[in-house]
Formats: structure tokens, sequence, C-alpha cells
């Protein structure tokens, strides 16, 4: 079950955004202090210049985005170590991602009805996300870094549940979280594969 009022804690997982020195895009790696034993993702991006401004409504929404990927990855990190977790570890690993995120900076200006609706959702929908992503992919599943795989399986499951989203704004927001925190190239990895995966869902009609 989902905790929606978590205290934090200091022994939470974190990953952490470490660029190159030579490079401007965030490269997500598991690097915890010595006196932390478990990863946190920072989802402080700089702001890019140029883009248009969005409503508070969408921006809240964006937020939610972020934070959905800062769970699932955090979930996919665990459980690509513990493959073979029982369900009850599972869901306790689940526990602590979601109590671990909920307590981060930012997370209460964010839209927390739609990151709990559509965390439950790609939780619910996982096992069939990766039939049709194995179905559709032009490498094997390892191959996907867990970045990659968190922003297709909340997408797809966007595309599959969320008929009042458009497509357009799932992938154009799968693109947007790959640019922020995937690694340099993954977005045109994420593009390509999203117009595969948006070709096996009906187009939404309803608007955001």
């Amino acid at each position: 079950m989902l905790k929606l009022n978590p205290k934090q804690s200091k022994d939470r997982p974190i990953l952490k955004l470490n660029p190159k020195p030579s490079e401007d895009k965030p490269v997500l790696k598991l690097n915890p202090k010595p006196s932390e034993d478990k990863p946190v993702l920072k989802l402080n991006p700089k702001p890019s210049e140029g883009k248009p401004v969005v409503s508070k409504a969408y921006a809240k929404r964006r937020k939610s985005r972020a934070f959905i990927l800062q769970t699932l990855y955090q979930l996919v990190i665990h459980w690509r170590v513990n493959p073979q977790m029982t369900a009850l570890e599972r869901q306790e690993c689940i526990d602590l991602a979601v109590e671990y995120t909920q307590a981060l900076k930012g997370f209460a200006v964010a839209d927390q009805e739609f990151y709990t609706e559509v965390l439950l959702a790609s939780l619910a929908y996982q096992e069939k996300f990766d039939l049709i992503l194995e179905k559709h992919l032009d490498r094997p599943m390892v191959l996907i870094t867990a970045v990659e795989y968190c922003i297709l399986w909340m997408s797809a499951c966007q595309l599959s549940e969320r008929w009042d989203i458009p497509k357009s704004v799932v992938i154009n927001e799968s693109l947007e979280l790959a640019k922020i925190f995937g690694a340099q190239d993954a977005y045109k990895f994420i593009n390509a594969t999203m117009d595969l995966l948006a070709k096996v869902y009906h187009e939404p009609t309803h608007g955001d």
C-alpha cells in the first residue's frame, strides 16, 4: 500500500545525478554518501532557456512524472540486484521507495493525485508492459538502462490506461524525462520506441 504521509528517513536509497565535467547532460549514478546505504535521484535539473511557459497544472503534472520516475527507478535498481524477492519483499521495497520519494523536496507542490494514480497503474501494468516491450524492442531487455526502462514503462502505462492524456503529450513528456535524466542520446532511443509503442494503442481523443 502506498504511504501518503511518510516521514523522511536518512537511510533511504538515493540516486544522484552526477554529470561528467565534459558533458552538460546528467547521468544517473548510484553513489550514496558514506553515511547512507541507499541511493537518491536529485530532481532539480537546471531550467532550459527558450522553452515556452506552461500552465501551473501542467507544470505540477510534469513534476509528478519526474517523481514517478524516481520511484520506479529505485524499484528497478533493487529488483535487478535481487530478482528473487518474495511478493512481501517487493511490496516492502515499494513502500520504502514511495516513502522516500514523497519526502523529497518539491513533492508537496507536485500533482500528488496524478503521481499516485500513474504509479499504481504502472505497478499493476508491469507484466503486460514487459511482454509488449520485448515484442517491439530492437535490442535485448538486458541492454536497456534502468532509466530508459522506467521512462518507457510509465509512458506505456499512460498510453494504455490514461485515455484522458493525448498520445503526443505522453511522448513529449517521455522525451523530456530522457533528456534530463537519461544518457546523452537516450532520448533518441525513447523517441523511436515510444513511436512503436504508441501504435499498439488507440489514439486518445481527450485533452490532458
